[in-house]
């Protein structure tokens, strides 16, 4: 995936990179032709008094200008480059992300996946803004050996030794240890948005248990940033190292050529000049490559973390499933689903099951916790994949490239659900206007929810409030197929009875399928199919005995109806 992406990154944006490499490497070679010029000066050859050899200041002059352009248009064009890698880096990930399976991202955590948006993908921009000092750099480096070398070839042998050993030990050593540490503090990090998560959603049972606090805050928070900061120490510790190194081998160097050029080899004068000029100019280009490797370094590991998500892009759209006016008849045939655990232990297991919902049925899940409401819904919707069994949609079995398609016939409310600030297009039909002035009249939000272009102006709503919201939202997208896990399980009880008696049968009567996963056994009656469910099997209850199960109650849900239709009239 790194190398993927990376070409990917590499070839859509090939033209700013030559322009930029071509751009940095004409700005290295004026600035080493700039310094030939001064290191001419220097010696003797060029006299600044010497009226017939001012040329050489307006030479100098000019050179200095063309190198401030070619500077200025090789770091705009290689910044440039790091925005725009950042952006395509950014929505190729979220894309990424979107074509995953569920069961991939549950696989590799949320907290590891929130960890990558937030750290990895900044990292990773950092190391490529940094790409503009390194070519720069890089460049005026190679240019100046180059140089160098022309100007005494003995020097610059010696030159090269002393680099190639001092590379050769950074590498060996000192970048591995820093690539180690960044590697440690990174691959805690995912830990650690672990815990900011229990802080945040666990704040009212943390606040309520010192015995938890102490173990998950206090015990494991706190030694996992400890291990954070540790690692964190021992990589700016090798980082230091780096750095003074480098300060060292530069000056070592500078003071070995000097030696040398004067007292063994048979150097000019000029020759000595041209490279204590041009070692002096190159040591802030070395400087800031040793500050760029760290830097490097980081967004490496970060490449890395992507490299090795085991997110398997699901097979692209296949046919498009028909949608009738009158609905869709969906059918599944020894339907079957197993969780994949880590041994030989089995997991739980769903299945197998047959059942046939057609356009204007209502159908009933109900079940204890831990029965598999939950999963078979999102094996329903696609979300999952089945084990075994078919999927059958108007009587054609669907294919593993088909799911897109199949999943887009779906809306559905989770027990967990999330809310969306958009709730309906810019833009609604009178038919949909009417459905939404209806929605939120039954739903009693007129008074209490303001759009701004599809869009909740506000967030101050209670739990219940936002589940309506939700529901009204889905009904909205006016999907073939419904599905509410729960939806009335922390609802008033007039809304419970607006949900089973007037928003139920509405849809039914849009030739909706509807699937509903229910405690409320005094509304078991309104279902045209109940499904029991317990550890995984699925048991068909017969219509009667459905009836039978709430007949207790039924009164008292019509009660509860016509005293809500009373306070709408």
């Amino acid at each position: 995936m790194k190398q993927n992406l990376i070409l990917k990154l590499i070839r859509e944006q090939r033209w700013l990179i030559l322009f930029g490499v071509i751009s940095s490497m004409a700005s290295a070679l004026i600035t080493i032709g700039t310094l030939s010029l001064i290191s001419s000066l220097i010696s003797g050859e060029l006299l600044p008094y010497d009226l017939d050899k001012l040329t050489g200041l307006y030479s100098l002059f000019g050179l200095a200008l063309i190198l401030f352009l070619m500077s200025f248009l090789s770091t705009l064009s290689l910044n440039r480059l790091g925005n725009q890698v950042i952006e395509e880096l950014r929505l190729y990930l979220i894309d990424k992300v979107l074509k995953s399976s569920l069961q991939d991202l549950e696989k590799i955590g949320w907290n590891r996946i929130y960890a990558i948006f937030t750290t990895d993908v900044p990292v990773i921009g950092q190391g490529f803004r940094r790409f503009p000092l390194v070519v720069l750099n890089g460049t005026i480096i190679v240019t100046a050996f180059v140089y160098m070398a022309y100007l005494s070839f003995d020097l610059f042998l010696v030159l090269a030794g002393v680099v190639a050993v001092s590379v050769t030990f950074s590498q060996s050593t000192l970048v591995r240890k820093i690539h180690i540490y960044s590697d440690k503090f990174r691959t805690s990090h995912d830990t650690l948005y672990k815990h900011y998560d229990d802080l945040i959603h666990g704040f009212r049972e943390l606040k309520l248990s010192r015995d938890r606090r102490k173990q998950i805050i206090e015990g494991d928070a706190t030694e996992n940033i400890g291990n954070m900061a540790t690692q964190a120490n021992k990589r700016d510790m090798f980082t230091a190292i780096y750095t003074g190194w480098s300060v060292f081998v530069s000056f070592f160097a500078i003071a070995l050529i000097i030696y040398l050029g004067s007292f063994v080899f048979a150097v000019s004068n000029e020759a000595l000049v041209g490279y204590s000029v041009v070692l002096l100019f190159i040591r802030g280009s070395i400087m800031n490559l040793i500050d760029a490797v760290p830097v490097i370094v980081n967004a490496r590991v970060s490449l890395n973390k992507l490299s090795k998500l085991e997110m398997a892009e699901e097979l692209a759209t296949g046919r498009q499933i028909d949608i009738s006016t009158d609905g869709v008849t969906l059918s599944f045939q020894q339907l079957r689903f197993r969780y994949e655990t880590a041994g030989n232990e089995a997991g739980f297991a769903l299945g197998p099951f047959d059942l046939t919902a057609r356009p204007g049925e209502v159908i009933f899940f109900v079940g204890g916790n831990g029965s598999g409401k939950t999963t078979l819904a999102k094996v329903m919707c696609g979300l999952y994949r089945p084990t075994e069994g078919k999927i059958l949609v108007n009587g054609v079995a669907l294919s593993d490239i088909d799911m897109t398609s199949y999943r887009d016939l779906f809306s559905m409310i989770f027990f967990d659900f999330y809310l969306f600030n958009r709730v309906h297009d810019d833009c609604l039909s009178a038919e949909q206007q009417q459905l939404l002035d209806l929605m939120l009249h039954k739903l009693e939000l007129q008074d209490k929810v303001v759009f701004d272009q599809g869009q909740i102006t506000a967030n101050k709503y209670s739990q219940g409030q936002r589940k309506r919201l939700a529901l009204l939202a889905t009904v909205l997208e006016s999907k073939p197929i419904y599905f509410f896990d729960e939806w009335a399980a922390d609802q008033d009880p007039e809304y419970k009875a607006v949900f089973y008696f007037e928003i139920l049968p509405m849809l039914k009567a849009m030739n909706k399928i509807v699937f509903v996963i229910s405690h409320d056994d005094k509304y078991f009656h309104v279902a045209d199919q109940l499904l029991r469910m317990d550890r995984g099997t699925i048991y068909q209850v017969p219509t009667g005995a459905a009836a039978t199960v709430s007949a207790r109650s039924v009164e008292r849900a019509q009660v509860d109806s016509l005293l809500m239709q009373a306070v709408v009239e």
